[in-house]
């Protein structure tokens, strides 16, 4: 809660701008997943500064893993998220990308 307390408009559009404009990365798609309540907030605050290709791309599944599938197929997820896949080790995969330089 602390953290959305300092979230205002003007980060917000920051944050926008960035993702859309300066971010070397293209965003095709983020999915949000067993997002909490607070995100309503947040999402309120930031959708008016991005534009609509990009609000397009967020897909928000919340609890209902049933649309991820949708979007990301169902063998390749971890058992975390009622996957297929191999189950998701975060210190082997904080070890794989700090060992590689081109892994960010």
């Amino acid at each position: 809660m602390e953290l959305a307390k300092q979230y205002t408009p003007s980060i917000s559009r920051r944050f926008g701008g960035f993702m859309q404009d300066s971010l070397p990365a293209r965003v095709k798609s983020m999915n949000l997943t067993n997002q909490g309540k607070i995100w309503d907030i947040v999402w309120a605050i930031a959708q008016p500064f991005l534009k609509d290709k990009m609000k397009q791309r967020f897909r928000i599944h919340g609890n209902e893993f049933s649309t991820l599938y949708d979007v990301i197929d169902r063998s390749i997820l971890p058992p975390m998220f009622a996957g297929n896949g191999p189950p998701l080790d975060p210190e082997e995969w904080k070890s794989h990308v700090i060992s590689e330089d081109t892994a960010l």
